[in-house]
């Protein structure tokens, strides 16, 4: 859960720059605060949160894109699916077990 944490924190603080590095006006949530304290407000949130999601889609040299969708909590309970190639996996982990199933993108089982 800590290398989740650090990571959503990660893509936390690259938005916020994204979003203190922009020439047009931002969004109300942020007028009138520095990026200090828009960092510091992401960090703090990020660390008082018993979840997060990471939602992605990565594209692979040769043209494949690879999707990401996990949920992810302080109980080490983790759902989610990736896809790519016409291919879909689904994960669940409860604790130190871990289940995969794997499906076509038609959507039968493997």
């Amino acid at each position: 859960m800590k290398k989740v944490i650090l990571a959503a924190v990660s893509v936390s603080l690259g938005a916020t720059a994204l979003v203190g590095c922009g020439g047009e006006k931002s969004d109300e949530a942020f007028d009138g605060k520095s990026p200090d304290t828009i960092a510091a407000e992401a960090v703090k949130a990020t660390r008082d949160a018993t979840s997060v999601r990471i939602v992605g889609k990565a594209q692979q040299p040769g043209g494949n894109e690879i999707g990401i969708d996990f949920h992810v909590d302080d109980q080490d309970r983790c759902a989610g699916t990736m896809t790519g190639q016409g291919a879909k996996a689904e994960v669940l982990q409860v604790g130190q077990s871990a289940y995969v199933r794997a499906m076509r993108s038609s959507g039968r089982t493997r």
